[in-house]
């Protein structure tokens, strides 16, 4: 992966939640000659150092930790930082967790991103023509947001509830604040 300050290479292998090896190198951007320096390898037990982490403790190392995250809890190195803030920009999706009219419509209540969200649905040939979002309240007096879809056929305007549409629009449909997000930050998105 590559940042504004260089491309790493991170590595790491479990098995049975112990650490067996792990390493990470960095080409520093912009590169005269693409040669790796190694921040660190660990093999087991034993955890080498590049010269910019000889600082660094590379002894009696929780074997279950990786020692990246190691150096991120418990040091301030600049690259480590940096490919550790990579990764707190990676965004990632878990489908386990439901609750779609919440997550869609807290994002798409920003009036910036409907022009963005509409347009990438008419790039993926999802007729949807536009969203409309509806405060409830129940019985019990909590208030809720239900995303209604609108779809144009023949010239009129036909409104479905988000739970009427198919699973697979369900899924892009949650998945896209995720997208516009990490399109703007120019991140990685994980999709389970």
């Amino acid at each position: 992966f590559r940042t504004g300050l260089a491309q790493y290479t991170y590595q790491i292998s479990i098995k049975g939640g112990q650490i067996l090896e792990e390493s990470l190198y960095r080409i520093k951007v912009p590169c005269i000659r693409r040669r790796e320096n190694l921040l660190f390898v660990r093999q087991g037990e034993t955890i080498t150092v590049g010269t910019p982490l000889k600082r660094a403790n590379t002894k009696d190392i929780n074997s279950s930790i990786p020692y990246f995250s190691f150096l991120a809890i418990n040091y301030n190195f600049p690259e480590i930082m940096d490919a550790a803030q990579w990764f707190s920009n990676c965004c990632i999706i878990n489908y386990s967790t439901t609750d779609i009219d919440h997550r869609f419509s807290t994002f798409l209540n920003q009036p910036a991103i409907k022009k963005q969200t509409l347009q990438l649905l008419k790039a993926m040939d999802i007729p949807i023509s536009d969203y409309a979002l509806q405060e409830l309240t129940g019985a019990d007096g909590k208030k809720s947001t239900q995303v209604e879809t609108i779809h144009q056929v023949n010239g009129k305007n036909y409104h479905l509830s988000i739970e009427d549409e198919s699973d697979g629009t369900c899924k892009i449909l949650s998945i896209l604040p995720a997208v516009i997000t990490t399109l703007g930050m120019g991140g990685v998105l994980l999709v389970d």
